[in-house]
């Protein structure tokens, strides 16, 4: 029998608001459309963490997340800060949801006239994260979580493997606009020199204080972190693989149910739970 972590709604309730720590947070959209206010970073990403709790409680999930990173932590570390470890891991899993658009304060995404059309802010030349957003997100979930990670004092092995698992949970986040979540973690989870170098400016945008190693080496360096003993041994251990499959669909379903309930300003209510009377009429036929 194993233990159970918080659940997810705790473990979102626990989560600041993005207006608390992002400056200037109501000047960021998420989302536009003619005729209508636009949806807020703040309102978007919270409607996506409501989503993703309400799929996570109608498909009971919460046991099915405990008992992966419940086998992933006997099989990797073994007892000793069993609770401590496997907690870490299931907000790693929550905190993939809630990270997923910070990379939305690039100020070009914001003024793009086909993406935000934003008059707050004034398109930056020579950018080399352009306008797109996925990669800044995942930039800045890995540095938050690898500071705090340290910052809690696990042993040098044991930051071994949670360096994997952060990077890993990354990439949900680099593909969340993706069809699919392919395999190759390691050729996708990578920062060139200009990118790290732009992205870190982010950092002053939510108040992080993240250690310089954190900041611009640790980027620059997934490749050495990524050897294939680690390959083979934790990324593509079945317990992970299997979180990151999941997670990937929970974030691409939380997303679009909470993209399409703005645009189309029809609160989503149905969650693909089949009821009784259409159990029973699969299994008559």
């Amino acid at each position: 029998m194993f233990n159970s972590y918080k659940p997810i709604n705790q473990i979102l309730q626990e989560t600041p608001r993005i207006s608390g720590f992002l400056q200037n947070a109501e000047k960021y959209y998420a989302h536009t459309k003619p005729g209508i206010k636009p949806e807020t970073l703040e309102e978007h990403i919270e409607l996506v963490q409501k989503k993703f709790e309400q799929l996570c409680k109608v498909h009971c999930l919460d046991y099915t997340i405990d008992l992966l990173i419940d086998t992933f932590v006997h099989s990797q570390f073994g007892q000793e800060s069993y609770l401590k470890l496997g907690e870490f891991l299931k907000k790693l899993f929550v905190n993939t949801i809630v990270f997923h658009d910070y990379g939305k304060v690039n100020e070009n995404f914001q003024a793009h006239p086909e993406k935000m059309n934003n008059p707050y802010f004034q398109a930056t030349l020579n950018n080399p994260i352009q306008s797109f957003h996925s990669s800044l997100g995942a930039y800045l979930f890995i540095v938050k979580h690898f500071q705090e990670f340290f910052d809690l004092g696990f042993r040098p092995e044991e930051q071994r493997i949670l360096s994997l698992c952060v990077l890993s949970f990354s990439y949900p986040i680099f593909r969340h606009h993706s069809k699919f979540l392919n395999d190759k973690i390691h050729e996708k989870v990578s920062f060139s020199e200009k990118e790290v170098e732009k992205m870190k400016t982010y950092l002053m945008n939510y108040q992080f204080e993240i250690h310089q190693n954190f900041a611009e080496r640790i980027p620059l360096q997934t490749n050495l972190i990524f050897t294939q003993e680690n390959i083979d041994k934790v990324v593509h251990s079945f317990p992970l693989y299997a979180l990151l499959k999941l997670n990937f669909s929970l974030l691409t379903a939380s997303d679009y149910l909470a993209t399409g309930e703005f645009m189309n300003n029809l609160p989503i209510k149905e969650f693909g739970v089949l009821n009784q009377a259409r159990i029973n009429n699969f299994l008559n036929t």
